[in-house]
């Protein structure tokens, strides 16, 4: 059903749906339906009480650099599985359009790394290699995304490097969840990361 407008709808995509509650007033009496509600909309995944907007200031409220998140927030940031097959500038180019701060994500520890293994996972993705932010300079690994290296979970004898070439990392996934070094022209699933809106 949308919130917004009652209506049921026929499919709502997992990228569609928006999670929220309403909280009910202390004070609430049955209202006709051409009252005003004094009803909260809270979002279930921060547990914030979401500012009452219009559904056109809704979908245009976005302040620079931010951007409401269509996947998963954590620690501030909102990551966002892409199942479609694109090589690594074209994948980063695609999380810039998702905000003006969107890079392929980068991965600063452990329980991070779980999440975006447990993202891909769940999205049922027949995608076994996706792009993260990682991208060789200077021959060595960096964050595409300027964030500082305290964190890797390479394949064993990964990465292997060759000078002459730019390599960037991809994430394989079948039983183990390694990073891998790749050719950034090859077509890969990717993990995008931005900020989401305060």
């Amino acid at each position: 059903m949308d919130l917004n407008t009652g209506m049921l709808k026929e499919h709502t995509s997992e990228m569609d749906r928006r999670v929220a509650v309403y909280n009910y007033p202390s004070n609430y009496k049955f209202r006709q339906g051409t009252e005003n509600s004094q009803a909260t909309l809270v979002d279930m995944k921060t547990g914030q009480p979401l500012a009452p907007l219009s559904e056109m200031q809704r979908r245009t409220a976005v302040s620079k650099g931010t951007a409401l998140c269509q996947g998963e927030v954590i620690d501030g940031k909102c990551y966002l599985f892409n199942p479609d097959l694109l090589t690594f500038s074209e994948a980063e180019a695609s999380c810039k359009r998702l905000s003006s701060l969107g890079h392929l994500a980068s991965v600063t520890s452990a329980d991070l790394h779980a999440h975006l293994v447990t993202m891909v996972t769940r999205a049922k993705s027949d995608r076994v290699l996706t792009w993260l932010g990682g991208i060789m300079k200077n021959s060595q690994f960096e964050w595409i995304d300027g964030s500082s290296w305290g964190y890797s979970d390479w394949m064993p004898g990964h990465p292997r490097l060759l000078k002459q070439k730019t390599f960037c990392m991809e994430m394989f996934r079948i039983d183990e969840s390694w990073w891998t070094a790749a050719d950034c022209g090859l077509k890969r699933a990717s993990i995008c990361s931005y900020p989401v809106m305060p």
